[in-house]
């Protein structure tokens, strides 16, 4: 018996991106809004979320000329001591964003 992948609906990786690529450079649409009729639309938007939070977080830090992959794990290393400091678990809000992550690009 044949078996299938299940299918995914993940946010497309933007074109001639590479890991040296100023995150300041990248053309990331934030204007876009998720309305649950086409799941890689709104993962595109989801997309777009999580950009203002990280180039918000980058432009405070003065990060102007690091990579998109160095802001965004700086971010997740900040917001670890932002849970510290909330006493808040990281690791159980983490697998908590993967099941909502697992759902979204199964379409749910």
């Amino acid at each position: 018996m044949t078996q299938f992948a299940p299918t995914t609906f993940p946010a497309p990786t933007l074109d001639a991106l590479n890991d040296d690529t100023p995150y300041h450079e990248l053309d990331i649409d934030t204007s876009l809004s998720v309305d649950y009729r086409d799941p890689v639309a709104d993962n595109v938007a989801r997309a777009g979320y999580a950009w203002v939070g990280v180039s918000e977080y980058a432009n405070n830090k003065g990060m102007h000329e690091e990579s998109a992959a160095t802001a965004v794990s700086d971010l997740l290393a900040d917001v670890r001591h932002l849970c510290d400091r909330l006493g808040l678990s990281f690791d159980e809000l983490s697998q908590r964003g993967e099941m909502h992550y697992t759902e979204e690009i199964h379409g749910a």
